[in-house]
């Protein structure tokens, strides 16, 4: 895995769950993703950022993607999945802080 790749999803952990930015979060997946587009913890966090947003069909494309990179990631890793009426069954990051930066 490409070590700016990990801080590029680093940063957008940090700014979804402690700052609530889901869009700048989005960013930061994306950018992760466009170094190491194998990279399934930022294809699951990803679309976290994208379901509290509201984009459900996004959110599950992520997931999606996510599970078929690595199968079990989210039952080893998060031991948490959720049925979500619109986006199916859904893998949920469990909140934590994150002290990479701060959200203001």
């Amino acid at each position: 895995m490409d070590a700016t790749a990990e801080k590029w999803n680093e940063m957008g952990v940090h700014l979804a769950n402690d700052c609530g930015k889901y869009e700048e979060a989005i960013k930061s997946f994306d950018e992760a993703l466009n170094l190491d587009s194998s990279f399934f913890a930022a294809w699951h966090n990803k679309g976290n950022a994208l379901n509290k947003l509201g984009d459900h069909d996004g959110a599950k494309k992520c997931w999606d993607e996510a599970r078929e990179l690595e199968p079990g990631f989210c039952t080893e890793h998060q031991g948490l999945y959720v049925s979500n009426p619109k986006a199916g069954i859904g893998c949920y990051s469990l909140p934590g802080p994150s002290p990479i930066a701060r959200c203001d």
